[in-house]
């Protein structure tokens, strides 16, 4: 429970299940009087492929036309390599979310590696370092 850490001002602390809140999140909005168009999107929860493809699936709808969304662990594996060279330990994810984007893409891509690609309207910028991180911004809504 966050609530104490995210109160005050603008901010609202949800404790929910990400999926299940994306459900109701229109009517959520629409008892706060906000608009339910979501600009920026940050993914960073369970790694597990079936999980983000539910994501995509009930987030997705809900983003705005000029919408950047975030996810990270796009490139884990049982050991990572961060920017200064030094290694960590993570988890084989059995490319867990960068198949849930290839899924929703159509496309592959290649994740041990640094790559912008472009579909379906979105720029697709991944960095491999740090168990990976990918930013997506419509360009076409």
């Amino acid at each position: 429970d966050c609530s104490d850490v995210a109160s005050g001002g603008a901010a609202t602390f949800v404790k929910s299940d990400d999926v299940e809140f994306a459900g109701r999140f229109e009517e959520w909005c629409g008892e706060r009087g906000i608009d339910p168009a979501i600009d920026l999107l940050f993914i960073d929860t369970s790694h597990e492929h079936e999980h983000t493809v539910q994501e995509i699936e009930h987030w997705f709808p809900l983003l705005s036309p000029h919408a950047t969304v975030f996810l990270h662990d796009t490139n884990l594996w049982e050991t990572y390599r961060r920017n200064n060279g030094s290694m960590g330990r993570g988890w084989d994810n059995e490319r867990g979310v960068i198949r849930a984007l290839e899924k929703y893409f159509g496309k592959t891509f290649d994740e041990t590696r640094d790559f912008i690609s472009f579909a379906n309207g979105w720029v697709i910028r991944h960095y491999h370092t740090c168990n990976g991180f990918t930013i997506l911004q419509r360009v076409f809504p």
